[in-house]
């Protein structure tokens, strides 16, 4: 009789044990879930913020060679100046790529990961 008692605990200890790392990994889920849906909603908010920023700039661009145009009546020295302004744009870009990207990026990142620890620590 103690033998099968104690197979049906050892059977029940295993289902438990079978349970709990199920139970870790829907929770491992759940929060990778969380993030994904984090990250994806900063994604999309840059992006669009980044279209709409992209459509300001050319419209003014196009209002500065038109009245570039208009105040010295040359044209293309007007289509040259704006192509210049997007030439000291995308360089400036490329030079202040570190600080303008990828730290954001980084900070965004760690502070993901804080959170994770922050609410790992609270459970």
């Amino acid at each position: 009789m103690d033998e099968k008692t104690l197979s049906q605990r050892l059977q029940g200890l295993y289902e438990k044990i079978q349970a709990y790392f199920q139970l870790r990994i829907d929770y491992f889920t759940l929060v990778l879930g969380e993030y994904v849906v984090f990250l994806m909603a900063r994604i999309i908010l840059a992006v669009v913020l980044f279209m709409t920023m992209v459509f300001a700039v050319l419209f003014m661009a196009g209002a500065l060679v038109a009245w570039i145009g208009i105040s010295t009546g040359n044209w293309p020295m007007a289509m040259l100046a704006g192509a210049g302004i997007f030439i000291f744009i995308a360089v400036m870009t490329f030079l202040l790529r570190r600080p303008l990207i990828m730290n954001p990026l980084n900070r965004l990142y760690v502070r993901l990961l804080e959170l994770r620890n922050k609410e790992e620590k609270d459970a």
